[in-house]
């Protein structure tokens, strides 16, 4: 028995613990992407000794155990990733007491943290059936990648209806290391998780069995340098073709106006005062599109004729195309949406409505349950009339003859919707966002982050204009060409490319999910067929003589 298996037999709890401390340390300080190679080795061992362990009846340890094991570890990282919740506190914005923001807080970080823990808990006694089903008996060797890939799928399980909220995942942590990101273009950032847990299992399985560690260290190494060398490639291979495609000059505008004064009625003067003046200073730059944030003007547009020709005018006389955060009415109800107002049209009929709407925030799932049970979750909605609707397609602007395709806020953290805008012709991609609630706090970081994955993943410029940070042009390789610091106003005007090609990962999309998802239920199905088989045997040794 090796010094690492008997650490696992003593405190395996301890060795989970520390691996969600790491890796939840990486999303928060991308700066540490290195560590994530190996953070997960401790949970990785632990898992692995799990599938193989015995209990003292010499059976298998059962399920609910490795249940346990797993939602420990879950919780601990979920919340390590969403203690950024307490910058919110006192949530003044909404009007509620002290008291009540309090539980909303406590509500967020704790409760969403337990709920996705709870869920993604199930990930580990499911490994445990897969890496014991008859095929992986057979074949050990694929026991690493049937848990790197029952661990995507949970992965892509976060993004499902609207309890999944997909802010933790592995390759956030891997925003800062452009080489390793760049094979999303091919999969997904699901490849990165995949190659993620891939290396780090390879690693706790050489320190598990020392015979063998050779073989298995070379191993990871070889998968960590073959998806280095291959970013490396796709990163330089598409900087090389980078100067022949058409360019658009653009500008991420950054008011510094919170939320927490920008919907009362004497902030709108100021509002718009900031971004008449960013705007005309991003035009005296050569800007041709001009993004604002996301409910820049938190009012139903349309409501206010003046306030529109005020904006078409501005457009004009700056020979802009400006994407106007702002509500919209539609026959469904009020829209979080952005609206193109171009130089020559005005107001050009181009309406992007927000597709992912964030639940408790822009609308309230089990009303009456909510209602009964947290009543000051009730109060976190801030449109007007109550919940918004939800759009329901990409919508393309056009800009100095480009096609942008717009997102908003919590639609960046959704890769199917990007993916949707791309494949409707978006050459450009932006992103319209409201991170002022987060304050200073690694929250904005986590958000940015997704920007980068989505742009490597479609190979689209994108232009991500924050109220209060963080605003940012990203390339379609995921280099931040400039981006303005949380709490601070300005603007950023760069030029970009514009690009039409589809990405294999937008043409195919999720493909990967799919075939982690065949392979594990080949094994689940050959594992309940041995049950079933040995089950029935049992049933016959045992009948009565006739």
């Amino acid at each position: 028995m090796s010094r690492t298996e008997k650490a696992v037999r003593r405190c395996p709890a301890l060795l989970l613990i520390l691996s969600a401390a790491m890796t939840g340390a990486v999303l928060i300080w991308p700066i540490l992407a290195p560590l994530e190679w190996v953070s997960l080795v401790p949970m990785g061992a632990v898992l692995l000794w799990l599938i193989t362990a015995e209990g003292k009846n010499g059976k298998p340890l059962s399920l609910g155990r490795m249940y346990s094991f797993g939602f420990l570890y879950c919780v601990v990282f979920q919340a390590i990733v969403y203690h950024w919740f307490f910058y919110l506190y006192p949530l003044e914005f909404t009007g509620m007491s002290p008291v009540s923001a309090a539980v909303v807080v406590a509500m967020a970080c704790f409760g969403l943290g337990l709920l996705h823990g709870a869920i993604f808990a199930a990930a580990f006694p499911l490994i445990g059936l897969v890496c014991r089903s008859p095929i992986c008996r057979r074949l050990p060797a694929l026991r690493i990648p049937l848990i790197a890939a029952v661990w995507c799928i949970f992965e892509w399980m976060q993004t499902q209806t609207w309890i999944g909220v997909p802010w933790g995942r592995l390759p956030l942590g891997q925003v800062r290391c452009l080489p390793v990101i760049q094979t999303a273009s091919l999969l997904g950032s699901y490849l990165i998780t995949f190659l993620l847990l891939t290396v780090n299992l390879l690693i706790a399985s050489a320190l598990l069995e020392p015979i063998t560690a050779g073989r298995r260290l070379t191993a990871a190494l070889l998968v960590f340098g073959i998806n280095f060398a291959a970013g490396s490639g796709l990163f330089l291979l598409d900087e090389a073709v980078a100067a022949e495609r058409e360019t658009i000059t653009v500008s991420a505008t950054q008011g510094n106006i919170s939320s927490s004064v920008k919907w009362s009625g004497e902030a709108m003067a100021e509002t718009l005062q900031a971004y008449v003046i960013l705007t005309r200073e991003a035009a005296a730059q050569g800007a041709e599109l001009v993004v604002w944030p996301e409910s820049t003007i938190p009012y139903t547009l349309h409501k206010y004729p003046w306030m529109v020709e005020y904006i078409e005018a501005l457009a004009a006389e700056n020979g802009v195309t400006l994407l106007v955060g702002c509500f919209t009415a539609s026959p469904e109800g009020i829209m979080n949406s952005v609206v193109a107002v171009t130089p020559d049209e005005g107001v050009d009929g181009s309406i992007y409505s927000k597709r992912h709407l964030v639940p408790f925030g822009e609308y309230l799932p089990m009303a009456n349950f909510v209602r009964a049970v947290c009543p000051p979750l009730a109060q976190l909605q801030m449109a007007e009339g109550g919940d918004l609707a939800a759009g329901k397609n990409a919508v393309l602007h056009n800009a100095a003859g480009m096609k942008v395709g717009s997102l908003i806020c919590f639609d960046s953290i959704y890769e199917v919707l990007t993916l949707d805008s791309v494949r409707q012709g978006a050459e450009v991609l932006a992103i319209s966002t409201n991170d002022s609630w987060f304050s200073d706090s690694a929250a904005l970081r986590q958000h940015h982050g997704q920007a980068v994955l989505r742009a490597v993943e479609t190979r689209r410029s994108v232009i991500r204009a924050a109220n209060t940070g963080i605003s940012s042009v990203i390339t379609p390789r995921g280099t931040v060409l400039g981006e303005l610091e949380p709490l601070t106003q300005g603007q950023i005007t760069a030029e970009v490319e514009c690009n039409s090609r589809l990405t294999l990962y937008t043409q195919v999309g999720n493909l990967l999910i799919w075939l982690c998802m065949a392979g594990t239920a080949l094994c689940l199905g050959s594992y309940l067929a041995s049950w079933f088989r040995r089950w029935n045997r049992k049933g016959i040794d045992t009948a009565p003589p006739a």
